[in-house]
């Protein structure tokens, strides 16, 4: 008997790639600065963002561009309706005896992001779940001393369109965020 095996994250480059051209626009960023890298390896073969495959070139490339750098890391993921309730989009983060305690910059893009789409007369149902550690490209990079980092879940539901309005929100929320971060504002 085969069994099939479903592949997953069927939004997550097209999102990227708004989220990447947004963020480029609102940061003014040329594209060498905003780097996109697309995972290259079928996940029944090799769960990229698991520990077992720390040694693929792809988590290779991922530790280069972290290295040394002052950076921020979104992975980006997405998931069929319904696997985080109603959400369009989730924030996962990782376990405080990981990262020392929950990611403000987590908390931050999430209410930064809620506020900015009711700014607009619409309602974005996200959301953040907390306490994994089998997510380990954040969890590398949080070892590695990186702290601006967020795993974004995608609704593959979405339309177009709403998935273009959800990059440019999310965009505003990086940028206020990492802004909040650089000047350690309080809001």
């Amino acid at each position: 008997m085969r069994f099939r095996v479903r592949e997953c994250d069927l939004a997550a480059e097209k999102f990227s790639r708004m989220l990447r051209e947004r963020l480029g626009f609102l940061l003014r960023l040329d594209a060498s600065r905003l780097v996109l890298l697309l995972g290259d390896v079928p996940r029944r073969q090799c769960d990229l963002n698991r520990f077992p495959c720390r040694a693929m070139p792809f988590r290779d490339r991922i530790r280069g561009e972290l290295r040394g750098a002052d950076a921020m890391l979104l992975d980006v993921h997405s998931f069929p309706s319904g696997e985080f309730g109603n959400a369009h989009l989730a924030f996962l983060d990782v376990e405080p005896s990981v990262s020392g305690g929950w990611s403000p910059f987590v908390d931050d893009l999430n209410r930064y992001l809620r506020t900015l789409s009711s700014l607009e007369g619409a309602r974005v149902d996200s959301a953040v779940f907390r306490g994994t550690t089998e997510n380990d490209i954040l969890v590398e990079a949080i070892r590695m001393g990186n702290r601006r980092n967020a795993l974004v879940e995608i609704n593959e539901s979405l339309s177009d369109e709403q998935m273009r309005l959800l990059a440019g929100w999310l965009a505003r929320a990086v940028e206020m965020a990492w802004y909040r971060r650089q000047t350690g504002e309080k809001t």
